[in-house]
């Protein structure tokens, strides 16, 4: 089987963004993230003025985007045809909706959530045609290139009162409070802020690990960058799961990566029983708290366990979308918690398969070196970094669960594991039953072609 060469005319080409039949759903996509920070309050009362206007207009489109996607979706002919981990996602999304109209939640917060929320999984799905690898990638690094604007803005518009102390003391922590609201907008938390941080930073660790010549210095640099970024954020849950994703990029950068990633793990743990780390710096990580304080969750075993408390009078029944915040009376800090909160049980086991079959997808396409042939190596890195960050933090917050920018990064990336494996699975013929499956990759290691990564300069294999 002959495996195209990308076109390679124009910017957005060299950069890896463009995509064939992959435009219009990406103008979407784009349209949806200024969504961003917005919901159905900015709906239920009449504008008063040009900020009310145009935060009641970024509110409404989901609205506007979900009709266009579906006509979209349904000309292509259903686009991606086969069931994906986005169905399920979807499927789970129902079953939320379902719940917040029978419960006690407002009906227009679920129709509104449900909208948001399956908008974003019919653009993506209207998007992919086939196996078309080089638009699921296009999602992806799109979606990565508006997360970097995202905290680029968030971070300028604050940089008066983004940080208070100097050296090792520098903090971002509780920037809400000094700079509460933006063009009558909820500021985004210190946390939230490092999210965004983290998915440039682990594209750029990527670049820094597979990249060539100055894309790997420029690489190191906005990984380098990230993790700063994130200590002064003091976000802990970032700071885990950038850590977590990183070895796990590392692990499987080469063959000899394992080893790299063993060393770098025990050298860090190493250095943290010896006390060989500053006590300054831990404290910092710790926002000063102890490690009995820590190991209790601060903030986030009363929210776990007023939520158990609610759903054990009824586990199988949800309440939906955004139910925490009425049914406990605050945010309940955990992917599953919110899943279980919002989609009973049923729907917790739900959004569960859906991330599971992620990672499975991933785990076979990892070390599949039909991957390398396709010029996929470098993305499929790091996608799967991003997707680990999501992951790990998915524990101390709400990843994927509802809808939020979480959601929006980890989206893209399912769904490109899914065309990727299925592309790789194309390519490969069996040659007679009952033998081993043959990769025909059309002399791939004499004629390989490279395909252009995260930029130009990248190498994928």
């Amino acid at each position: 089987m002959t495996i195209p060469a990308e076109k390679r005319g124009g910017w957005l080409s060299r950069m890896g963004l463009s995509a064939q039949g992959a435009g219009l759903p990406i103008l979407l996509w784009v349209l949806l993230w200024g969504n961003y920070n917005s919901g159905p309050w900015h709906l239920k009362s009449v504008p008063q003025t040009g900020i009310d206007w145009m935060n009641a207009s970024r509110a409404a489109i989901p609205f506007l985007v979900l009709p266009g996607a579906l006509a979209l979706w349904r000309k292509r002919g259903g686009a991606a045809r086969r069931v994906a981990p986005a169905h399920v996602w979807a499927v789970y999304a129902g079953l939320c909706f379902l719940f917040g109209l029978v419960g006690e939640a407002d009906a227009f917060s679920a129709v509104y959530w449900t909208t948001a929320y399956l908008a974003a999984v019919v653009i993506v799905l209207a998007g992919l045609q086939g196996d078309d690898v080089a638009s699921a990638a296009a999602f992806n690094r799109v979606t990565w290139l508006l997360a970097a604007l995202v905290v680029t803005v968030l971070a300028i518009v604050a940089r008066d009162v983004l940080v208070k102390g100097e050296g090792l003391d520098a903090s971002g922590y509780g920037v809400i409070g000094r700079i509460p609201t933006v063009a009558g907008m909820v500021m985004s938390r210190a946390t939230g802020m490092a999210r965004f941080a983290a998915v440039p930073g682990l594209v750029g660790f990527g670049l820094a690990l597979r990249g060539r010549g100055v894309w790997r210095i420029f690489g190191a640099a906005v990984f380098v960058g990230g993790a700063v970024f994130m200590y002064i954020m003091q976000s802990r849950g970032a700071t885990a799961g950038y850590a977590a994703a990183s070895l796990l990029m590392v692990w499987f950068s080469s063959r000899r990566g394992w080893i790299a990633g063993v060393a770098i793990g025990v050298a860090i743990a190493g250095a943290v029983a010896l006390n060989a780390v500053p006590e300054e710096v831990l404290s910092h990580l710790a926002r000063g708290q102890s490690a009995e304080e820590m190991k209790s969750m601060p903030g986030r075993m009363r929210p776990w366990e007023n939520a158990l408390k609610e759903m054990a009078k009824n586990p199988v029944l949800g309440h939906g979308f955004e139910a925490d915040r009425w049914l406990i009376g605050e945010h309940v800090h955990n992917t599953y918690m919110y899943a279980l909160v919002a989609g009973g049980a049923v729907g917790l086991v739900v959004f569960v398969v859906g991330l599971v079959w992620a990672w499975v997808l991933f785990g076979r396409l990892i070390l599949n070196p039909a991957v390398g042939a396709l010029g996929q190596g470098l993305t499929l890195l790091q996608a799967g970094g991003v997707f680990a960050f999501f992951t790990v933090r998915s524990i101390p917050e709400v990843c994927g669960s509802n809808y939020a920018v979480d959601y929006l990064v980890m989206l893209p990336a399912m769904m490109y594991f899914h065309v990727l494996w299925h592309r790789v699975r194309a390519m490969q013929q069996v040659v007679r039953p009952g033998l081993q499956v043959q990769i025909s990759l059309e002399r791939a290691a004499s004629g390989r072609r490279t395909q252009t990564g995260a930029c130009g300069g990248a190498r994928q294999s």
